[in-house]
C-alpha cells in the first residue's frame, strides 16, 4: 500500500515540472485561435492609399460570427465563417474556438463587401478586403484591446 511518506521531494518538484510542462504545450493551441473579441483596427483604403484606426467587435452567433465595425463614424455589419487547420488543411466550418481564419462578408449603407483574415502568432489577425465594386483590395490588422 502507498504511504504518503513514501513520496519524495523530488517526485513532488518532477510533477509538478511535467505538470508545467504540459501545461506550456497546451497554452499556444488555446492563444493561437478564436476570433470573438474587441479589436483595434488599423487599415488602408484601397482606392487612395489613405490610413483608417478604429474598432471591430466580434460575437459567435451560432454557427458563425457577427462583426461589427466602426471606422469614421461609419458601421460596418458582417457575417463571417470560420475556418482552423486541420491536419495541414484550412478547413471552414461552423464557428469554434479553434478557428484561426475567418471569411466575412460585409455591408454599409449601400456597400457591400467581404473580407479574409488570418490569426498571426504575435495574437493579431491580418488580412485583406474588398468592395463589390472596387478592383482594389485593402488591408486591416486587429490587435486585441
Amino acid at each position: 500500500m502507498f504511504e504518503s511518506g513514501d513520496l519524495k521531494q523530488g517526485d513532488t518538484v518532477i510533477r509538478i515540472l511535467y505538470l508545467v510542462a504540459a501545461c506550456m504545450f497546451a497554452w499556444p493551441a488555446v492563444v493561437a485561435a478564436n476570433p470573438v473579441g474587441s479589436y483595434s483596427v488599423a487599415g488602408e483604403n484601397p482606392e487612395d492609399s489613405t490610413r483608417y484606426d478604429r474598432t471591430v467587435s466580434i460575437e459567435r452567433y451560432g454557427q458563425v460570427y457577427n462583426v461589427f465595425w466602426n471606422i469614421g463614424g461609419e458601421e460596418f455589419r458582417g457575417t463571417g465563417i470560420g475556418a482552423a487547420t486541420v491536419n495541414g488543411e484550412m478547413m471552414f466550418s461552423s464557428a469554434t474556438s479553434n478557428d484561426t481564419a475567418i471569411s466575412i462578408s460585409f455591408v454599409s449603407e449601400k456597400k457591400i463587401g467581404v473580407a479574409l483574415l488570418i490569426k498571426q502568432e504575435n495574437g493579431q489577425w491580418k488580412g485583406i478586403w474588398n468592395y463589390g465594386e472596387s478592383q482594389l483590395i485593402g488591408a486591416e490588422t486587429w490587435s486585441p484591446r
